[in-house]
């Protein structure tokens, strides 16, 4: 079995009663706490970089993922966010 580089998963948000700018802004404040690179945001898709190559401390939850997208949808009855993860450096790491 290959290890997995990738993870992606949807979550329903539809629940949450905010507008999209406020969800948008809490994950990219998330983010910046935790000291992401080069967080770009295009409408409503988050990217941003994490890795080990980065002065952090090491319990920092961005250290094993080499970059990652987020992003925001609707449709007539739901919103979701959508989420994928990278974690080539962690396979580098190991090997």
């Amino acid at each position: 079995m290959t290890f997995p580089t990738t993870h992606s998963k949807r979550i329903d948000i539809s629940d949450y009663n905010l507008p999209d700018e406020v969800i948008l802004t809490k994950i990219k404040d998330g983010l910046l706490k935790e000291k992401a690179k080069d967080i770009i945001q295009n409408d409503n898709l988050i990217s941003f970089r994490g890795g080990i190559f980065r002065f952090v401390r090491s319990t920092n939850i961005l250290i094993p993922i080499t970059y990652g997208e987020i992003s925001l949808h609707h449709s007539t009855d739901e919103k979701t966010l959508n989420y994928s993860l990278n974690f080539s450096h962690l396979l580098v790491a190991v090997t």
